[in-house]
C-alpha cells in the first residue's frame, strides 16, 4: 500500500508543478486510452503507473475546474449585484472592513447579464468607510466592482494568487453603494464563534491577551500586530499561535481521556473500547469547526482522522504507511496545499517524530526531541525562511506543555463563563502575561534568531547532509563537534554569488506606484518606495522588504525619492523603520535630505549615476528626480513622473540607445511623447502600474507609440517584478518573474 500512496503523491506533485494545465481534451484522450486497458487487463489496475496517472489527471481536472470558476479577465472592473453569506469573521483595518462572501445569486450590471457567470462561487471584498457592523454568517445584498484574482509577484514575496486559489476565491473587489444585511447568522457554529470572540473581547483587557486567545479559539489572527508576529518568530513559536496540528492534538488528547472515562462508566456497552476514538474525533471536530476550518487545521484534522480510523478499525498499519495515507488524503482535498509552507513543516515534523521514536522512549525522547527537530528541520527553515531560531528548541520544551494546558483551560473558562462563572480568568490573564513577557525577553537575545542570505543549492544540500548525518548518529557526537559540523551550512548560506554583472536592478511589482532597487556588489540604491495604503501598511513592506530580508540586506547606501506623491514616496517611513539608510536624495523638502540637482553625478565600481533633472518644474511631477544609470554596456533611465514638456528638456542630455526606460508617470497619456521615444530610442520600456487600476495606466495610445517605434514593452501588472542585468559579457538581459517562475494559477 505504501508504494501506491507514493505513486499517487508523485502524480499529485507532477501535476501541480506544471507551468500550465493540460486541456481537458488531452486528459480525456488519456482516459480513453487507459480505460479499455483497465477492463481488458485487470492486473494493470494495481500498476503504480495507473495510480500515478489517475492522481495526475485528478489534480489537472481540479485545477481546470477551479480556474474556470474565476471571473473572466475580460470582465475586470465590472459592477455586479450579488447576494450571499459572509463566510469568515470580518477583518477591520482602520476605515475598511474585509470579508469573503459565498455567492448565492449574482447579476451583472451595465447589461452584463448573469447566466454565463454563475460559476463564481466566492468573492473577497473590501468595504471602505462602512456604515454597518458585519458579522460571520450574515446574509448580505450588495453591489461590488469585481476583478479576477490577482496579486503582486516579487522575489521572496507572498503568492497572493495561490493563497486565493487555496481558499476558493474566484474574484476580488470592493463594495460600491449600499450594503444590506438580509438576515443574521443562522448556524450554531457562526453564532458560537461570534459569542466566543465577543466574550474574549469584553472579559480580557490587554490587546495581546485578546489577540492570543482569539487566535487560539476562533482562529482570528487580525488583532495580532506585526510586532507580535516578530516576537513569536524570534522565539520560534509562531506555530503555537496558529491553530494547527499541536492544537488539534491537544483537544484530541482531552477527548481521548474523556472517552476512556466514559468507557469505564459505561463498561457494559459492547463498543465501549471505541469510546476513546470517538471522544478524540468529536472534540477535534468541534475545535476544527469553532476555529473556522483554516487550512492548517483542516490538514491536522485529516492527519488525525487517518490515525484514528486505522487505529479504531484495527488495520495494524505501520506509522510510515499512515503518514503516506495522510499525505495523499490532505492533497486530495486541497491539492494546492503542496505549496504551503505549513504543509511541509507539518509533515516533516511528523516524519521526524516517527523516525526519532524508533530510538528513544519516555523522558529521553522528550529531552532530545526539540534539539533533533531543529537539526532535522534546518534545511526547510533555510529554504523557506533563510533563517532559524536557535532558542526555539529550549523555549518549546516549556511552551508546548504550557499551551497544552492553556488551550483546554481557555475552552473550560468559556464554558464556565457562559453560566456566569469566571473563576479561571485570573489564571488565564497570568498565563498570557507570562507568555508575552517571555517572548519579549527572548527578543533581547540578539543571537537568538539567525537571519541568513538566501542559500544556494550547495548550501541546501550541505544542510541536508549535515542533518541526516547528525540524526543517523543519534546525537552520540559531542556538542562541540555538532556545532563545528553546522558551521559550513550557516557560513555558506551567507555567501551569495554576485556574478559578473556590472549592475542589477529590480523593478518591483508594487501595484500603482514605483520602486526600483539597483545593486552593484554590496552597494544598494533604492529609487522610490511604492505607495502606502489607507487601510494600513505599505507596498514596500509587502513587495520589497521580503526581498531585502531574504537577501539579508539591512542597509541601503542611497534612497532617492523622486517626488512627494504617495505612489512613489508613501513607503519612506517603512524604509527607515526596517532598514539603515545612508544618504537620502529628494526633489522636495524632507528631513535632512539632499536635493537631486541636475547634472549631479557619482560613480560606484565603474557604474555612473547622473541626475538629468530635478527640483525645477511647474508641478510636483515635473520636479521629479530623473536618474540615469550607466555602465560600460547598459543604460537605465528612471524619469519619475515627468510630463512631455520636461521630457523634451532632457532629450539633449540623453545619448540615443537607452537599454531600459521606466515609463514616466506609469504610462500616462501626458508623458512618453513620440518625440521623446524617437529621440532616446529605448530598447525596452517598463510600465510600473497596478493591475486594473482606476487611471487606465498604461494608456493604450502610449503603449502603441512604443510598439510602433519597435520598443519591447513590459508591465509589472502582467510580468511581475522585472530584473535588469547589465552583464559585462552577455549584455543587457531582462527577466520577468511571471515568466521565470511560471505557475498555472497565475494570470497572464
Amino acid at each position: 500500500m505504501r508504494s501506491r500512496m507514493i505513486a499517487i503523491a508523485v502524480g499529485f506533485a507532477v501535476a501541480l508543478l506544471q507551468p500550465q494545465l493540460l486541456p481537458v481534451t488531452f486528459s480525456t484522450a488519456i482516459v480513453t486510452v487507459i480505460a479499455p486497458l483497465l477492463i481488458l487487463a485487470p492486473r494493470i489496475r494495481s500498476s503504480h503507473l495507473i495510480f500515478f496517472l489517475v492522481s495526475f489527471l485528478y489534480v489537472n481536472l481540479w485545477g481546470v475546474v477551479e480556474l474556470d470558476q474565476r471571473l473572466p479577465e475580460s470582465l475586470k472592473r465590472t459592477d455586479w449585484k450579488l447576494r450571499g453569506v459572509i463566510t469568515e469573521i470580518p477583518r477591520h483595518q482602520q476605515d475598511v472592513v474585509r470579508f469573503s462572501v459565498d455567492v448565492e445569486d449574482i447579476e451583472g450590471l451595465q447589461g452584463l447579464g448573469s447566466d454565463d457567470y454563475l460559476k463564481v462561487q466566492r468573492v473577497s471584498l473590501a468595504w471602505y468607510q462602512p456604515d454597518l457592523t458585519l458579522s460571520l454568517g450574515d446574509q448580505v445584498e450588495l453591489t461590488a466592482r469585481l476583478k479576477p484574482p490577482h496579486g503582486l509577484v516579487n522575489p521572496a514575496g507572498f503568492d497572493y494568487e495561490r493563497w486565493l486559489l487555496a481558499r476558493g476565491v474566484d474574484a476580488t473587489g470592493y463594495v460600491r453603494g449600499q450594503l444590506v444585511v438580509v438576515s443574521d447568522a443562522d448556524s450554531w457554529v457562526s453564532r458560537a464563534r461570534i459569542w466566543i470572540n465577543d466574550s474574549i473581547q469584553t472579559q480580557f483587557e490587554t490587546q495581546q491577551s485578546i489577540a492570543l486567545f482569539q487566535a487560539l479559539t476562533t482562529g482570528t489572527k487580525s488583532i495580532l500586530k506585526s510586532h507580535d508576529w516578530d516576537l513569536l518568530k524570534h522565539s520560534g513559536v509562531v506555530h503555537l499561535a496558529v491553530i494547527s496540528g499541536l492544537h488539534i492534538g491537544f483537544m484530541a488528547f482531552c477527548g481521548w481521556w474523556i472517552g476512556r472515562l466514559a468507557g469505564v462508566v459505561f463498561y457494559s456497552v459492547s463498543y465501549q473500547h471505541q469510546f476513546p476514538y470517538m471522544g478524540a474525533l468529536a472534540l477535534a471536530a468541534f475545535y476544527l469547526l469553532i476555529s473556522g476550518m483554516g487550512i492548517p487545521a483542516q490538514r491536522a484534522f485529516i492527519m488525525l482522522l487517518v490515525l484514528l480510523i486505522t487505529g479504531s478499525r484495527m488495520f495494524y498499519l505501520d506509522h510510515w504507511t499512515r503518514w503516506w495515507i495522510a499525505f495523499v488524503v490532505v492533497l486530495f482535498f486541497n491539492p494546492i496545499s503542496f505549496f504551503e509552507v505549513g504543509f511541509w513543516l507539518s509533515f516533516s515534523a511528523v516524519a521526524l517524530l516517527i523516525w526519532i521514536s524508533q530510538f528513544y522512549r519516555g523522558w529521553r525522547m522528550a529531552l532530545n526531541l526539540q534539539f533533533m527537530l531543529m537539526i532535522g528541520m534546518l534545511p526547510i527553515y533555510l529554504f523557506y525562511f533563510s533563517g532559524v531560531s536557535v532558542i526555539a528548541p529550549f523555549f518549546n520544551l516549556i511552551a508546548i506543555p504550557f499551551f497544552s494546558v492553556l488551550v483546554p483551560l481557555l475552552f473550560l473558562h468559556l464554558g464556565l463563563s457562559a453560566v456566569g462563572m469566571e473563576l479561571l480568568m485570573p489564571v488565564l490573564n497570568c498565563m498570557s502575561d507570562v507568555f508575552w513577557w517571555t517572548v519579549q525577553w527572548n527578543q533581547k537575545i540578539e543571537t537568538g534568531y539567525w537571519q541568513l542570505d538566501t542559500p544556494n543549492v550547495f548550501v541546501l544540500i550541505l544542510a541536508v547532509l549535515v542533518a541526516v548525518c547528525l540524526l543517523l548518529l543519534r546525537l552520540t557526537l559531542p556538542l562541540s563537534v555538532i556545532l563545528i559540523l553546522l558551521v559550513p551550512a550557516v557560513v555558506g548560506s551567507s555567501y551569495t554569488d554576485k556574478g559578473r554583472s556590472e549592475f542589477r536592478a529590480w523593478v518591483y511589482d508594487v501595484g500603482q506606484g514605483l520602486s526600483v532597487r539597483v545593486q552593484i556588489g554590496e552597494y544598494h540604491l533604492l529609487y522610490d518606495t511604492g505607495p502606502s495604503y489607507r487601510s494600513g501598511g505599505t507596498a514596500f513592506e509587502r513587495a520589497v522588504l521580503p526581498d531585502f530580508q531574504k537577501a539579508n540586506i539591512d542597509s541601503i547606501d542611497h534612497l532617492v525619492l523622486s517626488h512627494s506623491d504617495n505612489d512613489h514616496a508613501g513607503g519612506a517611513t517603512a524604509v527607515f523603520e526596517s532598514t539603515k539608510v545612508g544618504r537620502v536624495i529628494t526633489s522636495y523638502p524632507y528631513m535632512n535630505a539632499e536635493v537631486c540637482a541636475a547634472d549631479h553625478t557619482w560613480q560606484v565600481d565603474g557604474v555612473k549615476f547622473t541626475f538629468l533633472a530635478g527640483m525645477e518644474g511647474s508641478n510636483d511631477n515635473d520636479r521629479s528626480c530623473v536618474l540615469m544609470i550607466e555602465s560600460q554596456n547598459c543604460r537605465l533611465l528612471l524619469p519619475g513622473d515627468i510630463g512631455a514638456q520636461k521630457e523634451h528638456e532632457i532629450i539633449p542630455k540623453v545619448t540615443p540607445g537607452v537599454d531600459w526606460l521606466v515609463a514616466s508617470h506609469h504610462g500616462s497619456k501626458t508623458s512618453s511623447s513620440s518625440l521623446f521615444i524617437n529621440s532616446i530610442n529605448p530598447s525596452n520600456v517598463i510600465f510600473s502600474a497596478g493591475y486594473a487600476n482606476a487611471f487606465g495606466h498604461p494608456h493604450p495610445d502610449v503603449v502603441k507609440r512604443f510598439l510602433d517605434s519597435g520598443v519591447k514593452t513590459y508591465e509589472t501588472a502582467k510580468d511581475g517584478a522585472i530584473m535588469l542585468i547589465a552583464d559585462a559579457h552577455e549584455g543587457c538581459k531582462t527577466i520577468t518573474m511571471r515568466e521565470d517562475e511560471k505557475r498555472f494559477w497565475r494570470s497572464f
